[in-house]
């Protein structure tokens, strides 16, 4: 009797359990009274990273997870559900490919956002040097208290973000690929997604998309305290930089000229449509694990 080999029994297990996950939600719909056919079926699971660290059962908690992609996506014609443990599905029913690949960004992407102060040579100049130095991402102290770290700057960041002085910024590779980081400095206020209130859509002077945004009463006292410790130097005629980080990139790097609190605004490179997409992660929350797309399924196949 010929044995298949494990390489082939993998895959053939994963194209059975995706079929039946397919059927289910399949009949789930009809179930409920759906009138519109599913023309597929995108499967998520937690990112490599993740995955690495689950449970000893091998399956992540994704409940808390569908919960923020329900609110991502409503309006869109598709339905987010729990599928084989450590598994989310999204039945589509609409066979158009923008769909699909909307679907696919406000799923994949992790909707994180961060506050926090760049490096800048006047302030932290033993810092960026011992990171510079270093090939780690992270700089801590000898009580292994995280002091500093690099954060990949986006594509679409404002353009005059690499030509600021006095920044620490590298060129190095992520996952094969080039890019420059912006080395931004640890602080106490934490001024993070969970303190936004909500996010909208509007134009900045020149008529360019952008992304306004309110902090909770809470997040306004962070943010004041964040930025009333780096007001400008008139003395020595020294700005700070504030680092907007979207998704775990930098998107900006304004200069911080008054203190600030519950209210600010992101600009970049972006399009309508970015910043629709945007907002609408913002509002819906971050998701608790980052995911990624693992299959898809389409009726018929």
């Amino acid at each position: 009797m010929r044995h298949r080999p494990l390489a082939t029994q993998s895959r053939l297990h994963r194209s059975l359990c995706s079929a039946v996950h397919f059927a289910f939600l399949f009949t789930v719909s009809l179930a409920a009274g759906c009138q519109r056919p599913t023309v597929a079926v995108l499967t998520y699971g937690p990112a490599p990273a993740v995955a690495t660290n689950a449970p000893a059962n091998g399956a992540v908690d994704l409940s808390p997870a569908v919960d923020v992609l329900k609110r991502r996506l409503k309006g869109l014609p598709c339905r987010v559900a729990l599928g084989a443990p450590g598994e989310i599905g999204v039945e589509v029913f609409e066979d158009n490919t923008r769909t699909l690949e909307k679907i696919d960004r406000l799923v994949c992407s992790a909707g994180t956002f961060e506050l926090r102060i760049a490096a800048n040579q006047t302030d932290h100049a033993d810092l960026i040097e011992r990171a510079e130095a270093s090939q780690q991402r992270e700089i801590r102290d000898e009580s292994d208290r995280l002091m500093a770290w690099w954060v990949p700057i986006d594509p679409n960041a404002n353009e005059d973000l690499l030509s600021l002085q006095g920044l620490a910024i590298r060129e190095t590779e992520r996952l094969g690929i080039r890019c420059s980081e912006l080395l931004v400095v640890n602080d106490p206020y934490r001024v993070d997604g969970s303190l936004l209130e909500r996010a909208s859509r509007d134009v900045d002077h020149q008529g360019r998309p952008k992304v306004n945004f309110v902090l909770s009463p809470k997040g306004g006292k962070m943010m004041h305290g964040l930025t009333t410790d780096n007001l400008p130097d008139e003395i020595h005629h020294h700005t700070r930089q504030l680092a907007i980080i979207l998704n775990n990139r930098v998107i900006a790097a304004p200069a911080i000229r008054s203190t600030i609190a519950e209210r600010g605004e992101i600009t970049g490179n972006f399009t309508e449509e970015q910043v629709a997409e945007l907002v609408e992660v913002l509002n819906a929350g971050s998701l608790p694990v980052p995911l990624r797309r693992i299959h898809v399924s389409r009726s018929g196949e």
